[in-house]
């Protein structure tokens, strides 16, 4: 375990089906009640965050946030993931970054590697402004929230259907069962969903298995030079 790093979480909606993904991180977690925290001390910690890291975190329209208009913990709105290096906090989840939006999902997916979200967002975009790519015709949604985290890319291919593609640079096993979980997410909310796909750079060989028993297609963007 990483003695170092540690993850304090406030309770709040989405709690549980995000619980799974932060015990098998391998850190220390602290899980909280929000009567069971500092709340000030907390805010403080998120205020000095610096801007570059901690982005937009005051609730407004949409998605929420960690903070809400009236600069209290939004907890009643999400959960809150506060992640520490000893006693210092180096990052909070959700937030938004630009344009993008950070659920604590993603932040648990940043943890657990050491993928950088500059590259997947460049392949986000590749695919949106070229699905046909992985034989697709239109977007449906971009970049969406549902219970269990954010959802990549919701295209419709060349025979109607629809197609659910998460992006990575390097495609991990977990990865295979993170979409499935976000499919089964989908049809609770009446979005059938008839292809799964998964694109990236590059996949560790130990993920190409299961993918081919739960019917994942895997989809490797490759440079070849011609002269």
């Amino acid at each position: 375990m990483n003695k170092q790093k540690r993850l304090l979480i406030i309770k709040g909606p989405g709690f549980e089906n995000i619980i799974d993904y932060v015990k098998n991180l391998g850190y220390e977690i602290s899980i909280l009640s929000p009567s069971n925290i500092d709340e000030d001390k907390i805010i403080d910690e998120i205020r000095s965050l610096p801007p570059q890291i901690r982005g937009r975190i005051r609730y407004g329209k949409g998605k929420p946030l960690p903070l809400t208009r009236s600069g209290h913990l939004n907890y009643s709105n999400t959960s809150i993931m506060l992640v520490y290096e000893g006693d210092k906090l180096v990052d909070v989840y959700p937030k938004m970054l630009g344009s993008k939006y950070f659920s604590l999902l993603d932040g648990i997916r940043k943890i657990q590697s050491t993928e950088t979200y500059l590259y997947e967002e460049s392949l986000v975009l590749l695919l949106s402004q070229h699905p046909e790519l992985i034989n697709c015709s239109n977007v449906v949604k971009k970049h969406f929230n549902i219970e269990m985290g954010e959802v990549d890319l919701l295209l419709q291919d060349n025979k109607g259907e629809m197609v659910l593609v998460e992006v990575e640079e390097i495609i991990k096993d977990k990865a295979v069962a993170q979409i499935i979980g976000l499919k089964n997410k989908l049809k609770q909310i009446g979005i059938s969903v008839n292809r799964l796909v998964l694109f990236g750079f590059d996949i560790e060989r130990n993920a190409i298995s299961p993918a081919k028993e739960v019917g994942v297609e895997i989809w490797l963007l490759k440079i070849n030079r011609i002269v």
